[in-house]
């Protein structure tokens, strides 16, 4: 049985920004996620303060399918390019060591197209609550709901007719 996961995804800040390497970034940038296959987008609004160290603590409720790997974090100017993205990976928040609901605060370094890194961004996720899907994949059995898991039951048939 596959679950998607509902999220709450926090985009916090982020340190070190800079363009072309030599020169911080001074003002106008925004967090960017995308969440594959579907490409859903989320996005902060400018921060127009805080130039190479932006801070946003923008929260989105999102839905991530069953099998996504992660999602992707970007940071990008005012103008929409991307000064520098990174991947966060499902198994960082929900390897099931924690138990859902737990609030997971990571940093990941932000790496630029050409592969240089370029900062770090700073975010927190939450996995709220799992949607579960109905069925087994076997065409029986049935779902019984019991508190923070569901449990599937199969019937059991004697040698007698």
């Amino acid at each position: 049985m596959s679950s998607s996961k509902i999220l709450e995804v926090t985009l916090i800040s982020c340190e070190g920004l800079t363009i072309s390497r030599k020169k911080s970034l001074k003002r106008n940038a925004r967090g960017v996620i995308r969440v594959p296959p579907s490409m859903e987008v989320f996005s902060t609004n400018l921060d127009k303060e805080g130039g190479a160290h932006p801070r946003w603590n923008e929260k989105f409720t999102m839905e991530m399918p069953p099998r996504a790997a992660g999602f992707d974090v970007e940071v990008c100017d005012g103008f929409g390019k991307v000064i520098g993205a990174a991947r966060v990976p499902a198994t960082d928040f929900s390897s099931g060591v924690l138990p859902d609901g737990h609030l997971n605060f990571l940093s990941y370094r932000l790496r630029e197209r050409s592969g240089k890194f370029n900062g770090v961004v700073n975010v927190s996720v939450r996995v709220v609550k799992r949607k579960e899907e109905e069925g087994n994949g076997f065409g029986c059995g049935y779902v019984v709901g019991v508190p923070s898991r569901v449990v599937t039951g199969f019937p059991v048939f004697s040698g007698t007719n």
